[in-house]
């Protein structure tokens, strides 16, 4: 495999494309595209998982302020 260094370094190098026209502030939640009739499956599912995250986290805050 034969790279050529300096193409690859312009590339890399190159003027940066980090910059946003929108204001930075301002998000779109969208969902997962192509999954619109699971949605409500998944949001109840990862609010379960949050839950139960949140659950076991206050029980081990607990136990350890009671120790």
């Amino acid at each position: 495999l034969c790279v050529n260094r300096k193409a690859v370094s312009s590339v890399m190098l190159g003027i940066p494309n980090n910059h946003t026209m929108e204001n930075p502030d301002t998000f779109f939640l969208v969902g997962i595209p192509g999954l619109q009739s699971s949605h409500l499956w998944l949001a109840i599912s990862l609010s379960a998982m949050y839950v139960i995250s949140l659950l076991g986290n206050i029980l081990i805050m607990t136990v350890i302020w009671m120790d």
